[in-house]
């Protein structure tokens, strides 16, 4: 919410160098930084938020990759 993205229409290594959205660049850049990752998001038909993925999905894989990472879901519901 804070960053505001809309749905994914084209993902950060689309851009040439300099062109993407700001928002974006922060975002990326903040994934790029990142030692690791521990995402919190509430549990959405079984799976993760569709605002979540929509996220994640604006960065390339590569950005993730090789770093401690965890998506923790919760649930208000028996199962």
């Amino acid at each position: 919410m804070e960053l505001d993205l809309p749905l994914l229409q084209q993902p950060h290594f689309v851009y040439p160098p300099g062109k993407a959205p700001a928002k974006l660049e922060r975002l990326t850049q903040d994934i790029v930084q990142a030692d690791g990752y521990v995402v919190c998001s509430p549990e959405y038909n079984h799976s993760l938020s569709p605002a979540l993925a929509n996220m994640m999905n604006h960065v390339a894989a590569r950005h993730f990759a090789y770093k401690p990472s965890a998506i923790v879901t919760y649930s208000i519901g028996a199962g």
